[in-house]
């Protein structure tokens, strides 16, 4: 089957397009139901018109749209056709906004068709079949595309009018009758995604979903309606959480709930539950989807106090709910430090049952060691959940991360260091890694180490799926030497490097033609293009825009901009003296410093290194 770009040009396109849906509609024209589902319902010519709908002219999708008019339901229900009118509908915000630009550029006629009159009046075609067609196995995905259209082109009355209809009470409309249905619990979580939030429709939607009555029927869908009391319900969520065929029911309720009607839902219903949610299989994911949806610091205090006796048993079957911690850990600043500190114990006694507690003083090479190991992984294989885990804990802040990145580059060989740079699993940690914009400073050495290990193996990476996208963070990452030592080992194999997909690309987007042509103008652009990678380290914070600007005069611009030097020294001078600092251990009696011993980056020995007996010990005494 020919391809979009296959044409010799857009008109031979447009013109062999039209002539097969010329042909498709005549026989939608005719009353001979035979002919009918031979042209739509047949597997072949329903993929040749599913394509064609796809790369015809916004004008013949819309005639040909039309033309099934008086028999949509039909083509709803029929097993291939439904995918030729699911294509239109995904496509019809695009549709319509290509004919409002031909219009635009004077290349549609005024009399043209348009995609918002077509839904309309496929909207009207459908009143009374929508109980129907929302609950047959085929015709249901086709109306969650349709209700989908009908948001994306602003059509609320419409869709308003659907969600009435599908929820109208009656005897044989019940929520009971909903939930017990696949199909029905599918569109109900459709619905809840897809209609606006601000929408009279979606509270009605989530009203109905809870078993609570709805407030009086009003004209405006736009009227501002009486805070939803969503503690009547605690019941009724509690049991969809529990319930595996309803979790992702509930799901789509925290997603989809008001930032008050959360913190309602939270303090009433979901507090003191999250643990006893997280020993099944199903309703851990609720409790991940809660984590990742507190909404201000205080509510994830809470959270992780509620948890934190439970992450032992979090660390050896549900690590992806520790992800969801570690992730809140670091957009609210909270509990950094104690959440690595946890972690580490929870893997030491995991390897350790005759103790119950870690002697960092004596064995935290160990601890930490067999933390990292434990992470990365499992029967063997590299650990999906856990290398994501270390790849977020990297986002951290605070400088006892250290500990695991000098564990991690001191007891992970070079061949398994290889290994993982090929992993899909575990190469987007190694480049957090070699990216990680928390603390510069402290680690630019562990960047130094990471390059070393690699170093002479960067053609051979280049070429793999995930190993490229190493070697690019790896050149980005760099020094001026060493981007030019990694750049010299791809021209030496340029041959071997091209010729494959992987290597082709990291070629011309590091532009290592350019440093086989002229070394030192690549090393000149490509620093810069470091700089600008490393921005918003190496800058301020950026000015907040929305504020309006007010005029100065001159004086008060030398006079800013004397202040902006002086706070900018005072700032580095801050910063300097807290990357010498542990922030687990700074309130530690006689807790010291730990002190990195800086070396040339050019030199043979693998970069600085923590004292880590000093952090041990501070550790152990606090």
């Amino acid at each position: 089957m020919m391809s979009k770009d296959e044409f010799p040009s857009d008109y031979d396109r447009m013109q062999f397009c039209s002539s097969v849906l010329d042909e498709a509609m005549s026989t939608l024209s005719g009353e001979d139901q035979n002919d009918f589902y031979l042209s739509l319902n047949d597997p072949l010519s329903s993929r040749i018109l599913q394509t064609m709908c796809e790369v015809s002219s916004p004008e013949k999708i819309c005639e040909f749209f039309k033309s099934m008019s008086g028999r949509y339901h039909i083509i709803m229900k029929g097993r291939f056709s439904s995918y030729i009118l699911e294509t239109i509908l995904k496509n019809a915000h695009s549709i319509a906004e290509a004919l409002e630009k031909n219009k635009e550029e004077g290349d549609q006629d005024e009399n043209e068709l348009k995609m918002g009159p077509l839904l309309n009046n496929m909207c009207k075609e459908l009143k009374g079949k929508v109980q129907d067609l929302t609950f047959d196995k085929v015709s249901s995905f086709l109306m969650r595309a349709f209700v989908a259209a009908l948001v994306k082109n602003n059509k609320s009355h419409q869709y308003r009018a659907i969600v009435d209809e599908l929820l109208k009470p009656s005897p044989d409309n019940t929520l009971d009758q909903w939930i017990q249905d696949p199909l029905g619990i599918g569109v109900l979580v459709s619905l809840l995604a897809t209609i606006p939030s601000e929408h009279q429709s979606h509270e009605k939607i989530i009203r109905f979903v809870l078993g609570m009555k709805e407030p009086p029927v009003t004209k405006d869908a736009k009227e501002i309606l009486p805070p939803l009391d969503i503690t009547k319900a605690k019941n009724q969520v509690i049991q969809y959480i529990k319930n595996p065929k309803t979790t992702h029911l509930a799901d789509a309720l925290v997603n989809n709930m008001s930032k008050d009607t959360f913190d309602l839902a939270y303090i009433n219903i979901f507090r003191g539950n999250m643990v006893e949610w997280c020993k099944a299989q199903s309703s851990h994911y609720v409790v991940i989807n809660i984590i990742r949806h507190s909404t201000h610091k205080e509510q994830f205090i809470l959270m992780y106090n509620e948890m934190l006796p439970y992450m032992p048993n979090l660390w050896k079957t549900n690590r992806d709910v520790l992800i969801a911690l570690a992730e809140q850990c670091c957009k609210f600043h909270e509990y950094e430090s104690d959440m690595i500190r946890d972690l580490v114990k929870n893997a030491s006694t995991t390897t350790s049952s005759s103790s119950s507690t870690i002697n960092l003083q004596t064995s935290s090479d160990t601890s930490s060691s067999s933390f990292v190991h434990q992470l990365l992984y499992r029967n063997g294989d590299f650990d999906a959940t856990g290398c994501i885990l270390l790849s977020t804990l990297l986002q951290f802040k605070v400088n006892s991360t250290q500990i695991i990145y000098e564990q991690f580059i001191s007891h992970v060989t070079k061949e398994e260091f290889l290994k993982m740079c090929k992993d899909k699993n575990a190469s987007p940690m190694i480049e957090k890694l070699l990216t990680n914009p928390s603390n510069e400073e402290l680690f630019k050495n562990l960047r130094y180490r990471v390059i070393k290990k690699l170093s002479g193996n960067f053609a051979d990476l280049a070429k793999d799926k995930c190993g490229s996208h190493v070697v690019e963070k790896c050149i980005f990452a760099s020094t001026s030497k060493r981007k030019g030592n990694i750049a010299k080992e791809l021209v030496d194999k340029e041959q071997e490097v091209r010729d494959s997909r992987c290597g082709n690309i990291v070629w011309e987007k590091c532009r290592i033609g350019k440093y086989k042509t002229n070394a030192n103008e690549w090393l000149k652009q490509d620093a810069s293009s470091t700089f600008n990678m490393f921005k918003d380290i190496l800058e301020d914070e950026p000015e907040d825009k929305s504020k309006p600007v007010k005029s100065t005069t001159d004086a008060e611009k030398t006079k800013e901009s004397e202040k902006k030097k002086t706070d900018k020294k005072g700032l580095e001078k801050k910063r300097n003296i807290q990357l010498m600092e542990h922030d687990v251990f700074a309130d530690a009696p006689g807790a010291k410093k730990a002190k990195i011993s800086k070396k040339n980056d050019d030199d043979d020995d693998e970069g600085g290194r923590v004292d880590l007996s000093i952090i041990s010990k501070a550790m152990s005494k606090k």
